[in-house]
């Protein structure tokens, strides 16, 4: 599994592509 701070971080990437759309 990836690190804690690893997936905290893609999900903030993630949340910020969908308020971009």
């Amino acid at each position: 599994h990836f690190p804690l701070t690893l997936e905290s971080a893609t999900r903030s990437q993630t949340s910020v592509y969908f308020c971009a759309s």
